[in-house]
């Protein structure tokens, strides 16, 4: 299983006990949390448990990152295929960390090279019984996880993401640009904290190269292009930098405030990366498995974000349909009432001298909130089957996993 956003924040939060800090003992006490250590077992908020497969605590350079394994009836010990990789973010009571965060302004945290050794670490520790890292995460100054990913070629998931763009590689950018849809980096519009380290996107660059201006009403396109971003930034309205005021819904996906779930584009588009590995004939058979496993997986993921901009859209052009009857419908009755005379004060008391005399020959504005309601009813449907279908992925992963365990 590929880890849920929420599941993700869950392990990213800083206030809760799954939290990646509690790698730190220190920082466990100071919180009334239990410390994470290798071999702990830990729950996100939705029940999941995960096997702590390696922990990594760099006093001297704050940095604090585990390895986890989903656990299941069939993997105990945690399913080593399913590895994930997640990187503490800034303690602001530890000067170390708040170095790093400085030093991620104008260039890279000096732990972003700690982290990627952590990374090769656990990724030689999980290969030795048929692992594998799936997915790297981070939060704040901990987003350079972006960095290892484009690096490692491991899907990266971030939020409120302190990091400069500017220190990847030509050919880590080169592989973000082309396997965008695998980086994400969930950015609140006025992050109170990270626009100390890029305005949240909004400074342009002059053409003179003398000073740069901050407008308010940059589009999301240009506050990503102003940050050289490869399209991996995700914008929603807020101010918070604080992971545990992101919003979800029941199947873990980001939601704005009125309930949007936040998706880019290219997410919509062809999950092109695993189908590319798979034509590239240099796999073992256990190797096209996982990634034909991983491709179903996200054909599935893309039918359910599909599901979501298809209700939108359909209930917005209904909903536009709905006000043209109704503007339509008031100007024919004002109108009408005009040419035989009639006197009325306002609009609704025209419409009541109208439908007095018309009877039942009048709009209903419930057909099409019927109409919404099935849209949405129909959509949910959808969607439910694409949570069933990657449900079912899941468990077929954990078969085939199980399997060649037995027969190595």
């Amino acid at each position: 299983m590929v880890l849920t956003n929420k599941q993700l924040a869950d392990l990213n939060d800083t206030k809760k006990n799954e939290g990646v800090y509690n790698v730190d003992p220190d920082y466990a006490k100071q919180h009334d949390n239990k410390p994470i250590s290798q071999g702990s077992v830990i729950s996100t908020s939705d029940g999941q448990k995960f096997k702590v497969i390696q922990t990594e605590n760099g006093k001297g350079s704050g940095f604090q990152g585990m390895a986890v394994a989903p656990v299941s009836s069939q993997f105990l010990q945690g399913n080593l295929s399913q590895t994930v990789v997640v990187s503490a973010g800034t303690d602001p009571h530890h000067l170390n960390d708040l170095i790093g965060a400085g030093e991620g302004i104008n260039g890279n945290s000096a732990q972003e090279k700690i982290a990627e050794n952590f990374v090769r670490q656990v990724q030689k520790q999980v290969k030795n019984d048929n692992g594998q890292v799936v997915q790297l995460s981070g939060y704040s100054q901990s987003a350079y996880m972006l960095k290892v990913g484009a690096n490692s070629h491991i899907p990266t998931t971030v939020f409120n993401g302190w990091f400069n763009y500017d220190t990847l590689t030509d050919d880590e950018k080169k592989f973000m640009d082309e396997n965008s849809e695998l980086f994400i980096n969930f950015r609140h519009r006025d992050d109170e904290v990270v626009v100390i380290a890029d305005h949240n996107g909004l400074n342009i660059e002059r053409p003179d190269g003398a000073t740069n201006t901050y407008d308010p009403f940059t589009s999301d396109k240009d506050r990503d292009k102003n940050l050289h971003a490869h399209g991996t930034v995700i914008w929603t309205d807020g101010t918070s930098h604080n992971i545990g005021d992101w919003k979800f819904d029941k199947y873990g996906f980001p939601v704005d405030d009125k309930g949007k779930i936040l998706v880019k584009e290219n997410q919509l588009s062809d999950p092109s990366y695993y189908k590319k590995k798979l034509k590239s004939g240099i796999l073992s058979g256990s190797q096209k498995i996982a990634l034909q496993t991983e491709l179903a997986r996200s054909v599935a993921t893309r039918m359910r974000y599909e599901s979501v901009i298809d209700q939108e859209n359909y209930i917005r052009q209904i909903e536009a349909l709905k006000r043209t009857r109704e503007e339509l419908e008031n100007e024919r009755i004002q109108k009408v009432l005009k040419s035989l005379g009639y006197t009325y004060g306002s609009l609704g008391e025209a419409k009541q001298i109208y439908f007095e005399n018309a009877g039942n020959n009048r709009y209903d504005s419930e057909k099409y909130d019927k109409i919404i309601r099935n849209i949405k009813t129909y959509f949910e449907k959808k969607k439910d089957l694409a949570y069933k279908i990657t449900n079912w992925v899941n468990q077929v992963e954990e078969n085939d996993w199980k399997d060649r365990e037995r027969f190595r």
